[in-house]
């Protein structure tokens, strides 16, 4: 767990439970750094599907934490990753099923404490604005299957539409690392934190930075965490 703030700023924002809400990213955040990620649900343990999803991965992988290349180059290939993977999905006849299937196989591991630390935010009343590059379907089931999917998280994420229990498409524009930002979170949610000041912000790359906006960093305490096996516990605060 990393802090990513000057020592004068994590002296001066204090927060309490009627001034802060949270900004978090999902997967390998509040799932464990070694873990699928929501995208990664099983299909009738259909090999080829693994193949084709493998193949997309090692593609687009290298280019996702290509640091040098050209931003909008970067962009026109993570639209590209993410179509071709519900692409995927739609070929191979994801269920709804299949999606509850992988969750109860405990193939999505939560971080040391998230449980406790999301129990401790909906005791507090504290706000979670969710915003996820995923699967919004897997992160509630995820979150339903571990007891902690309460009414004080709002998620905006890339939700599946399903019919006659088979995938058709997706609900609207794709969210991908490369547009994942405060705009559509505050768009949807803003109501929910107009009245706190502060915000608490999870990541776990440095890009994560952007689901809030630049005017509001100066109140924000951010926190990158750990891909690493055994680093990231959430903290109580």
């Amino acid at each position: 767990m990393i802090y990513l703030n000057n020592k004068e700023k994590l002296n001066r924002i204090k927060l309490t439970p009627d001034n802060y809400y949270v900004v978090t990213d999902f997967d390998q955040t509040i799932t464990n750094g070694f873990t699928k990620g929501s995208w990664g649900v099983d299909i009738n343990a259909n090999e080829e599907y693994e193949k084709e999803r493998a193949k997309l991965y090692n593609y687009y992988r290298p280019i996702e934490i290509d640091s040098t290349m050209d931003k909008n180059e970067k962009t026109k290939h993570m639209k590209n990753w993410y179509t071709e993977s519900l692409n995927i999905l739609i070929k191979y006849n994801l269920t709804e099923k299949e999606i509850i299937k992988t969750v109860e196989s405990n193939k999505f591991i939560l971080r040391d404490y998230a449980k406790t630390f999301f129990k401790k935010l909906y005791n507090d009343k504290v706000p979670i604005l969710m915003l996820s590059a995923g699967i919004g379907n897997v992160i509630i089931k995820i979150l339903e299957y571990n007891e902690i999917y309460f009414d004080n998280i709002y998620i905006d994420s890339n939700f599946l539409i399903f019919k006659d229990e088979k995938i058709v498409g997706i609900s609207d524009n794709i969210i991908h690392t490369m547009n994942k930002n405060s705009e559509g979170l505050l768009k949807k949610f803003g109501d929910k934190v107009k009245d706190r000041e502060n915000i608490l912000l999870f990541g776990d790359t440095l890009s994560d930075i952007n689901m809030i906006r630049k005017e509001d960093l100066d109140k924000s305490i951010t926190v990158r965490i750990s891909r690493c096996k055994n680093q990231g516990k959430f903290r109580i605060l």
